[in-house]
């Protein structure tokens, strides 16, 4: 029973420490801009599937771990990322009405 336990645990520490990992690389490709050549919406939708897969595996990891920090780490990071898509999202859409 112990050990059944113990696997969760590493099982939801992956989980969580894959949504940092997702959160960092969404954060790398924002403010490097790695795919100059792609559309501005090809950037925000990827963007926010990057964010709403974290979130994801953030939430599945809290429920299987009982993990705080990582769980906390993972959906906020991941949120913050989320919302800046969508505001990049609005932003360039009032600059396109605009025109």
């Amino acid at each position: 029973m112990m050990e059944r336990e113990n696997i969760e645990e590493t099982r939801g520490k992956r989980l969580a420490l894959g949504s940092i990992a997702l959160m960092l690389i969404s954060m790398i490709i924002f403010y490097t801009q790695i795919i100059a050549d792609a559309g501005i919406y090809i950037e925000i939708i990827l963007f926010a599937a990057l964010s709403i897969t974290g979130i994801t595996l953030a939430i599945y990891s809290g429920k299987v771990s009982k993990r705080s920090k990582l769980f906390v780490v993972g959906v906020v990071g991941n949120s913050f990322m989320l919302m800046s898509s969508g505001l990049l999202f609005f932003v360039m859409l009032a600059v396109e009405s605009s025109t």
